[in-house]
């Protein structure tokens, strides 16, 4: 998913005119790149811990496979499985999207869980099973990033929550990861398309466009937002494991995708 840059102003790390925010490209030059993925289970991934590569139904390993090849010098950020005993498959300390040995699973994301959970905390759920029951202020606190990437809704939608609820919990992530890093850049996603079975086809249009009217009141010259539309261009049949959760697609094969 390539998300071009139409000329504001850009992370210090990050100095291509092209970014991404489900593959993104980042060039460092001034210094490492570190970048908080924050979501539920399209960013988490993994599913039940089979070990198998074919659960790793998150964007962030595409995304750390082409920024490998390109030699670029970042790092994920994120502690969800710090506790994680990565040499066992059934830890009951992993919590989901914790890959065997995947040292570089550094997130904040939790199946199932929506965008008031993240911001508020949830407590030990069935896919949060390191026993903490902090809120997102709190899993921030120790965590030095730069960027912070932000893809969440589904699960809020799928229960039928207000969009302009999902936009106000939104509002308060970016707050808390600004207070954490006042010159932290934050690229918030409109949500990629969920199953037709779930039938929230208009409450995500609802949403998305709720959020593209929100965020330009949110920007600032020091913390810069970026909205990436991955959704409109965004094929359910092509580019998922299961019309819900992405897959590991080759990145060239995605499609495009706009950065406002």
């Amino acid at each position: 998913v390539f998300l071009t840059d139409a000329g504001r102003r850009r992370p210090r790390c990050c100095r291509r005119r092209q970014i991404a925010l489900f593959l993104l490209f980042v060039s460092s030059t001034n210094g490492q790149c570190r970048m908080l993925p924050i979501g539920d289970s399209i960013t988490a991934g993994g599913g039940p811990p089979s070990g198998s590569d074919e659960d790793a139904a998150s964007y962030r390993h595409s995304l750390e496979r082409i920024m490998l090849n390109h030699s670029i010098d970042f790092q994920f950020v994120g502690d969800v499985c710090r506790n994680c005993n990565l040499g066992s498959l059934w830890d009951s300390k992993c919590n989901l999207g914790c890959k065997l040995g995947r040292e570089r699973d550094r997130f904040i994301g939790f199946w199932g869980w929506e965008s008031s959970e993240i911001l508020n905390g949830n407590g030990p759920s069935w896919s949060r099973m390191d026993g903490k029951g902090n809120d997102l202020k709190e899993m921030v606190d120790n965590i030095d990033f730069d960027v912070g990437i932000v893809h969440l809704g589904t699960n809020d939608l799928g229960r039928r929550r207000n969009p302009a609820y999902i936009v106000e919990n939104l509002h308060g992530i970016v707050e808390i990861l600004r207070n954490r890093n006042p010159s932290c850049t934050i690229l918030l996603s409109k949500i990629i398309p969920i199953s037709p079975a779930w039938r929230v086809d208009e409450a995500v249009n609802e949403f998305n466009k709720a959020l593209d009217e929100a965020v330009p009141a949110w920007n600032t010259t020091n913390s810069p937002i970026y909205v990436a539309d991955c959704h409109t261009s965004f094929d359910i049949d092509q580019y998922t494991v299961d019309r819900v959760h992405p897959n590991e697609e080759p990145p060239s094969q995605h499609p495009l995708c706009s950065l406002h």
